[in-house]
């Protein structure tokens, strides 16, 4: 297997920032090789390139533009005897105008990595394109998930667009969330894009599993799941675990996996196969997954549902293999982090927080215990803010719990039309039918009593089949899509839904045309707002 890899620093290797710091030898891609004993990997990735802009020093030495479009051209014969080419660009195209100061759009940002697909498969039409996605960045400590670049569009944006353009062009796509890594600021060693030589080293690894497993991943070979938080004992009857196994079972109505995240010492050192008892005496469905915090450390990217027999010696944890990877003292826990190093000791509770931030993206949802009842949350940050976070749970007609996508814009929930709908102009209005100058001033006549004109910019309603349940002292806000006003001259006149509201927005066409909403279409979001 001959691979070469396009990218920018993250995969090229970046100059030292701290001692960890990779450089190309210890990237991802290089480590990922040998596990795959490929004869051969040539990575073309160059820091601070992109799809619309290459390096300028390096580009004024070399006599050529290293762009993606560029280092295609220039790498024509590599390409040509390569097996597998990993495309790794995305973060550039979100932070970096093009080299002249004028920007780019999102649609140029698709339109250029479809061009630049097929400019690699007309040149070798059997070669194995992987997409690797950069999944997140930070900017003063915070994810930049939902943060404008200068170009216009937020990081979620450039991720969904790559990830769009991949799935269209049958590009199979490396998603590093799959795997539960490039989650949380510390596996970044500048705080910012760049990932520590320990994260380098797992991501290889998952790459590895990756591409043995058909280029696909374990959530795409299992499928996506709900993570449902789970702070009290599995197998101990209570309210709580009754009122999670039965959200579980309604969310499987409509297709939704459940993955239980538990914080029990659980050491399997027992011949019965406890989960499985448990699956099957509640009736759950057959593919709910658990994972423990420390059945996840004992063996970490293992995926096949195993579990390991754990022995607790003095204090110190060892998985089957009779090697420590845990150590607890009075109330604290470290973990092996790497050789023979250790993690800093913390509280339990720090630790299974610290765990849960690792493992669970921006891209997840994520169910948690709060006032008697699971709720899914609006974002990730809620789960370990200390306000009290916002929940939100929805129902459908028949008062049955559903489930709406997360937004790709907003912090909230995409809501779409139940039913064709038409919202007609004004202009349309019988009173105005036929009229013509000299029929004005009899129209007029009365006008005040006229029972069309009381009809005139009258609010239609639409039905978007959802209710909201919500605490008291909480409300939600609806915020349609630019699309309506802007094209469709549609104004809004309510936002605000209390708890138990069916969520029923009202519109106003100030347009000249009637305007046709099909079934299924997504309106608008909903977002929870608090007044603690």
């Amino acid at each position: 297997m001959n691979v070469i890899v396009f990218g920018d620093s993250i995969v090229a290797g970046q100059e030292l920032v701290r001692e960890e710091t990779p450089y190309r030898d210890a990237v991802y891609a290089k480590l990922a090789s040998y596990g795959l004993n490929a004869r051969k990997l040539e990575n073309f990735a160059e820091t601070g390139t992109g799809q619309f802009k290459g390096q300028y020093n390096l580009d004024y030495l070399a006599g050529w533009t290293h762009s993606f479009e560029g280092s295609i051209k220039h790498y024509k014969q590599e390409i040509e005897q390569a097996d597998v080419a990993l495309i790794a660009y995305g973060n550039n195209d979100w932070k970096q105008l093009n080299p002249d100061g004028s920007l780019h759009t999102l649609t140029e940002v698709k339109d250029k990595l479809r061009q630049n697909i097929h400019r690699i498969r007309k040149i070798n039409d059997k070669i194995q394109l992987v997409g690797v996605l950069e999944t997140l960045a930070f900017r003063k400590k915070k994810a930049a998930w939902h943060l404008e670049g200068p170009n216009g569009f937020t990081y979620k944006d450039m991720v969904a667009a790559y990830t769009e353009i991949y799935e269209e062009q049958g590009v199979p796509v490396f998603d590093i969330r799959d795997y539960h890594i490039g989650n949380h600021i510390d596996e970044y060693v500048d705080d910012r894009d760049h990932f520590t030589l320990d994260i380098h080293k797992q991501i290889a690894k998952s790459l590895t599993d990756f591409v043995k497993h058909d280029y696909q991943s374990p959530a795409q070979r299992f499928g996506e799941t709900d993570k449902y938080i789970f702070k009290s004992d599995l197998f101990e009857n209570s309210n709580m675990r009754k009122q999670l196994f039965e959200t579980i079972k309604d969310n499987a109505r409509y297709g939704r996996q459940a993955e239980i995240l538990w914080f029990g010492l659980y050491l399997n050192d027992t011949d019965q196969d406890d989960l499985s008892a448990l699956i099957k005496m509640n009736e759950l469905p057959v593919g709910t997954k658990f994972t423990n915090v420390y059945q996840y450390y004992a063996a970490p990217l293992r995926y096949n549902g195993k579990l390991d027999k754990l022995i607790l010696k003095d204090g110190t944890l060892l998985n089957e293999q009779q090697k420590p990877f845990i150590k607890f003292k009075g109330q604290t826990v470290s973990r092996l982090l790497h050789g023979e190093t250790w993690s800093k000791a913390i509280s339990k509770q720090e630790f299974n927080d610290l765990w849960v931030k690792h493992y669970v993206s921006l891209k997840d949802q994520v169910w948690v215990w709060q006032d008697d009842h699971y709720g899914n949350v609006s974002s990730k940050n809620d789960l370990f803010e200390n306000r009290k976070r916002v929940i939100m749970k929805f129902l459908d007609e028949t008062g049955h719990e559903i489930t709406l996508k997360h937004s790709e814009t907003l912090p909230g929930y995409e809501v779409t039309l139940a039913e064709d709908t038409v919202i007609d102009s004004a202009v349309n209005n019988p009173f105005f039918k036929g009229i013509n100058v000299l029929q004005l001033p009899k129209k007029l006549k009365g006008f005040r009593d006229n029972p069309d004109l009381k009809t005139l910019l009258e609010p239609q309603k639409v039905n978007t089949g959802v209710k909201v349940v919500i605490s008291d002292k909480e409300f939600v806000w609806f915020e349609p899509i630019l699309d309506l006003a802007t094209s469709k001259k549609l104004n809004l006149v309510n936002h605000v839904f209390g708890n138990e509201a069916i969520v029923q927005p009202y519109f106003v066409n100030m347009g000249l045309k009637k305007v046709t909403l099909h079934k299924g279409r997504v309106i608008g979001t909903l977002l929870a707002v608090s007044t603690n």
